[in-house]
């Protein structure tokens, strides 16, 4: 990853930036000063990039799956879920959507991880007792949308183009966005494409799609295994697994379908998303421990192999070789509101995505949470993730009230 994030580079370019910037920036330092004055002179502003570390002590954390994959997510909602509603994308999918909290307060969009997960309640949680209008939606193949698991018009732009259309929809003229993992990478393509629609980012242990990303999440693939694993798959799809990630190339045996790489993947995920991963946990692979197969959770590796496949982006088209500018550019510095959250000791999104983004964005409040891995129930980083959405929150709300002359 140092290949990827030069940070004597990125040193430079933000350098500049800043002082070609200062000149065009007076209404975004009156509405700094505004929101500091909201959270108090220690809020996450008074530094343009603020880190701020929480080491606490290590308690066990609870197995709870990254995409719920207990769940029957082609049934109704969770009751802890609004009815929702649906959203006619077009190519056949019908994208499920609901809203809540505070129905005259800023609305957000919050995006869900994968490729291939589902809405989670625990963000909308995030801004309980805020001014915020959340909005959640399932994305194409995932969760309540349907036809669950199809990868069919299913890419990167297909989901920028429904929450578009979502917007549109509700009429609503700007929205600030939460993302999480995969969610972070759908949330900054949106941004990117509609950024006079943007009016900030908080992102979560991002992944950006990047080659090393994905080889990094698999590196522990072998090990985990071990004889057991290898000899209950079978030599073709252990390596058909690693291609995949590796070198983002459909093989001969039919991964999405397959349901034995679906359950061992998901086992192999579980792991990965606690506090340092597999080499932290020393978890290794068991048939009795493996998860029952579900028609959720095999739509689930479905999408999610088919992302792998095509290098996170859905298609096969031919496309420019990825970087970190054309995924995350620097002029999102000047979006609004931006909030970066991420487990130190996060096995399943490398941490110097986050680190690199902060980087790049000098106005970003960078909040590394000690200890913590991957799973927003982590106790190390679960408080952290709550007190920084809800900072963002107020500053979001700061800066539009003062954009509106209000």
């Amino acid at each position: 990853m140092a290949g990827l994030f030069p940070r004597g580079q990125d040193d430079r370019a933000v350098s500049q930036d800043r002082t070609k910037r200062s000149a065009s920036r007076a209404l975004g330092w009156q509405a700094i000063r505004a929101c500091r004055e909201s959270v108090g002179p220690q809020g996450p502003l008074a530094r343009s990039v603020s880190y701020e570390r929480r080491p606490q002590p290590r308690v066990p954390q609870p197995r709870i799956s990254p995409v719920e994959k207990s769940m029957n997510l082609a049934s109704t909602p969770s009751p802890s879920w609004p009815a929702g509603a649906w959203l006619e994308a077009g190519d056949g999918h019908r994208i499920w959507w609901c809203e809540g909290g505070d129905a005259a307060g800023w609305p957000v969009l919050i995006v869900h991880g994968g490729p291939g997960g589902a809405s989670r309640t625990e963000t909308t949680r995030w801004f309980d007792g805020l001014p915020v209008r959340w909005i959640v939606f399932d994305q194409r193949g995932c969760g309540r949308s349907t036809p669950l698991g199809s990868t069919v018009a299913n890419d990167l732009a297909a989901l920028v183009a429904d929450a578009e259309r979502l917007r549109e929809q509700l009429g609503i003229e700007r929205w600030a966005l939460v993302g999480g993992s995969w969610g972070a990478r759908v949330a900054l393509a949106y941004a990117s494409a509609h950024t006079a629609h943007t009016a900030g980012l908080f992102l979560r242990s991002p992944f950006l799609g990047s080659p090393a990303e994905a080889a990094r999440y698999v590196a522990d693939w072998d090990d985990w295994l071990g004889d057991p694993g290898r000899h209950w798959l079978g030599a073709a799809r252990v390596s058909a697994f690693q291609a995949l990630f590796h070198a983002g190339a459909r093989q001969d045996v039919p991964i999405g379908a397959d349901a034995a790489l679906c359950r061992a993947w998901s086992a192999y995920d579980d792991a990965q998303g606690v506090a340092g991963g597999v080499k932290g946990s020393g978890a290794r692979f068991s048939p009795e421990r493996l998860p029952t197969l579900t028609g959720a959770l095999l739509a689930s590796w479905e999408v999610h192999a088919h992302y792998a496949a095509t290098r996170w982006r859905g298609t096969q088209a031919a496309a420019q070789p990825w970087s970190i500018e054309s995924v995350a550019p620097r002029s999102l510095a000047d979006l609004g509101p931006l909030a970066l959250v991420w487990g130190e000791a996060d096995a399943t999104c490398d941490p110097q995505v986050a680190r690199a983004l902060a980087t790049r964005w000098p106005t970003a409040v960078a909040c590394p949470a000690a200890g913590a891995g991957h799973r927003m129930s982590d106790p190390h980083l679960a408080p952290v993730l709550r007190e920084q959405a809800q900072r963002w929150a107020r500053r979001l709300a700061a800066l539009e009230a003062l954009r509106r002359g209000v």
